[in-house]
């Protein structure tokens, strides 16, 4: 995994995309919760499904 010709960059990606993304997005919807902004937070939950979505892209190629 870690050779030039491994896959270290859909590892990476998984983790940025599919864990980092997500914990990001989760704090600023809970920000947006409390300050009664509902169609913000939701907006943010449809992108955080997106990056789990491509966590599991990147999964998927990283087993081809």
């Amino acid at each position: 995994m870690w050779s030039i010709h491994g896959n270290l960059f859909f590892f990476l990606m998984r983790i940025l995309w599919g864990l980092g993304l997500p914990m990001v997005l989760g704090l600023l919807v809970l920000q947006c919760a409390q300050q009664k902004s509902n169609q913000s937070a939701t907006g943010l939950l449809y992108l955080m499904e997106i990056s789990v979505l491509f966590r599991e892209l990147f999964a998927a190629c990283l087993l081809i």
